[in-house]
């Protein structure tokens, strides 16, 4: 009984500290300041579906090579670059960031990293395309995450699944959502 006491105790330490770490790793991150000049900025074309067509194209010519197919930061050149491009896919990350935020960046570059400014390059609507089309990785990515089918497993047996609860087969576990 003791040794448990010990274990458990060791383990809630563990954790705890694991969670400091990462508390202090995020409150070290800062948060880059939008610029006046882009914070006042509103979307013209949001929520706009024409704009998310026309965006399409635009990222798979100027954006894709970094970010990748689907916006994950894993393109074929981002091998290459010593900062890894964005997950733009993060919808955790993405909800936390204003369009104008978004517009900025793409407009300007990465302030870290080797992002190239692109308003020498595209027009504002065509950078507000972009805006458009690249919130679509993180909906999707969210959409994907909220599944309304329940799957069940094995604790012991992760290939074990079933659509319904109940024993396991092989070791007669009660199966737990997965």
């Amino acid at each position: 009984m003791m040794k448990v006491k010990w274990l458990l105790t060791g383990m809630i330490a563990v954790v705890g500290l694991c969670a400091v770490a990462v508390l202090a790793h995020e409150k070290g991150k800062k948060a880059e300041k939008v610029p006046a000049a882009y914070a006042k900025k509103k979307n013209p074309l949001a929520g706009n579906a024409q704009s998310v067509h026309a965006g399409k194209p635009l990222y798979e010519k100027n954006c894709l090579p970094c970010h990748g197919a689907h916006g994950k930061g894993d393109g074929p050149a981002a091998k290459a670059i010593k900062v890894k491009p964005a997950n733009l896919a993060d919808a955790h990350m993405m909800k936390e960031m204003s369009d104008a935020a978004l517009f900025w960046k793409i407009s300007e570059g990465a302030a870290k990293g080797a992002m190239p400014a692109f308003k020498g390059k595209l027009k504002e609507q065509e950078r507000w395309h972009l805006v458009n089309y690249i919130r679509t990785f993180a909906a999707h990515a969210a959409h994907k995450g909220t599944s309304s089918k329940v799957t069940y497993t094995c604790p012991m047996h992760p290939e074990v699944e079933s659509d319904k609860p109940g024993k396991c087969p092989k070791c007669g576990m009660n199966l737990v959502k997965k």
